[in-house]
């Protein structure tokens, strides 16, 4: 389920389970440089398709998390189910 709703930014490792934290590190200066390095050292169509493989992921959770009824309390279950695991 943890892979299923939350949000990642392969490219960073970047992971969180928040909208405003995901789009704020879309729009961060560290995302932005991360993918600026990617584009002089592949080729620009693969730069291109790994923002755009992003940006999809991102699509794709945020329809996944829409069909769950109370979020919140999904993400506060899995701190839980961590909390005893570790």
């Amino acid at each position: 389920m943890v892979e299923r709703i939350q949000y990642v930014c392969s490219l960073c490792k970047y992971r969180t389970f928040y909208d405003d934290e995901m789009n704020s590190h879309l729009e961060s200066k560290f995302h932005k440089e991360h993918f600026k390095f990617v584009g002089t050292k592949l080729p620009q169509q693969t730069a291109d398709f790994l923002q755009e493989y992003v940006a999809n992921k991102t699509r794709k959770t945020e329809e996944r998390r829409k069909a769950i009824e109370d979020i919140n309390a999904v993400i506060q279950q899995i701190y839980r189910d961590q909390d005893l695991t570790q």
